[in-house]
């Protein structure tokens, strides 16, 4: 869409989002980057959609320690509440380092379970924790990955919001249940709860396999 027109939409999307979910529910938005180099227009979307109550806003301009300085700031100074989200495309658990000292500038850390595996993950999630930063993996398009991210709110006491775009994979016989008033019980098998559809894979998978040995 047209710039000023776009971002008229975001506006009415975000408000129109929280009057269809109703008051209880969390409601959080995304806005990839969409905010690129308009700063007064990101803050004026923050200012219009207040009365949405954002949970969180996530990655509204590229990550500058200097820009997340301004913007919390600003933020704090027009009585908005809303949270700062971003780390999906972070890869080096040090990234995110000039975000959470000296100064905290972000609230729930993305870093991508599936990317940076469980490792990574933990050994950012444990520097969010000494700042009081949240965990909140990133995942997109992967059952396997919201599977992980599960596993990793459980290992966690500071873990978020387990992402989830309802991505299913054929292949994979999971023992993990839908969630149910906003929660997930853990799997009783063991690791993962996973295992593979043998039948599924015979048929679809193995004719186009590739042997690695």
């Amino acid at each position: 869409m047209p710039r000023e027109e776009g971002n008229r939409r975001d506006i009415e999307v975000t408000l129109a989002a929280r009057e269809a979910v109703g008051p209880p529910s969390l409601l959080m938005a995304d806005a990839n980057y969409g905010y690129r180099g308009q700063y007064d227009k990101a803050m004026h979307l923050m200012d219009a959609t207040k009365a949405a109550r954002l949970l969180w806003m996530e990655e509204i301009f590229p990550e500058t320690p200097e820009m997340y300085t301004k913007f919390r700031s600003d933020l704090k100074a027009s009585g908005n509440p809303c949270k700062v989200a971003f780390g999906e495309h972070m890869h080096a658990v040090d990234a995110i380092d000039p975000y959470l000292r000296p100064n905290r500038l972000v609230d729930y850390v993305q870093y991508d379970i599936r990317a940076n595996g469980f490792v990574d993950n933990v050994t950012v999630a444990r520097k969010c924790a000494a700042v009081g930063a949240l965990a909140d993996n990133h995942n997109w398009a992967s059952q396997m990955g919201y599977i992980m991210s599960l596993h990793m709110a459980r290992a966690l006491g500071n873990y978020g919001i387990a992402e989830c775009d309802r991505s299913t994979c054929e292949v994979l016989k999971v023992d993990t249940p839908d969630p149910i008033r906003g929660a997930v019980p853990a799997p009783s098998k063991a690791g993962l709860g996973i295992s593979i559809d043998e039948d599924v894979y015979r048929l679809k998978n193995a004719p186009t396999e590739i042997v690695i040995g």
